[in-house]
């Protein structure tokens, strides 16, 4: 709960930060969860057109990219 209430960016925001890095994705997954004692999204990304995934680290704060990585 205190994860929740310390996030400042909501579900959807940090999935459009995920997903605006390329035309065609789609989010399949968020997940608020505690990296460094601080609130990150966890947002799944697949991409369409090379059918990779990714997995973005958002900060649940700032709503700031922190981390890409394959899936």
């Amino acid at each position: 709960m205190r994860l929740l209430e310390e996030a400042r960016i909501l579900p959807d925001e940090a999935a459009r930060e995920a997903a605006e890095t390329a035309e065609g994705d789609v989010v399949t997954a968020v997940e608020l969860q505690e990296r460094d004692g601080n609130p990150v999204w966890r947002v799944s990304v697949l991409g369409v057109a090379d059918e990779t995934a990714i997995v973005h680290v958002v900060d649940a704060k700032s709503g700031e990219v922190l981390d890409r990585s394959p899936a």
